[in-house]
């Protein structure tokens, strides 16, 4: 292959999507250093393990599944030039919904007496 036929191909959707990996590939990169310093408290588990219980398989697993699944999703759709804003506005809204709803659910503490 000549640099004649390379450069032709290289096209400003491809540019588009490598940058796009490249920050999902330095996104993981970053996260998985913070899991192994050890003089960070970031660890994986903390994603898939409920804070309450101490047990994973709870409602913070469940989210943080579904959130990677439908990310994998949204960047397939994206790549392949499918992606409609339909789509996208239902991811933002399952994941927004999410914590409005978790926030406005939480109990508050009871007043002083």
């Amino acid at each position: 292959m000549s640099i004649e036929t390379f450069m032709a191909a290289i096209t400003l959707p491809l540019i588009g999507k490598f940058f796009a990996l490249s920050v999902v590939f330095w996104f993981v990169w970053e996260l998985y250093k913070l899991n192994n310093n050890p003089n960070n408290t970031f660890s994986f588990s903390d994603l898939f393990v409920d804070p309450i219980s101490g047990k994973s398989g709870g409602s913070q697993m469940r989210v943080n599944l579904a959130f990677i699944a439908s990310t994998g999703v949204l960047l397939y759709f994206s790549f392949d030039d499918k992606l409609s804003e339909w789509f996208f506005s239902a991811y933002l809204l399952a994941f927004i919904g999410d914590r409005i709803s978790s926030r406005l659910s939480t109990p508050k503490d009871p007043a002083p007496k």
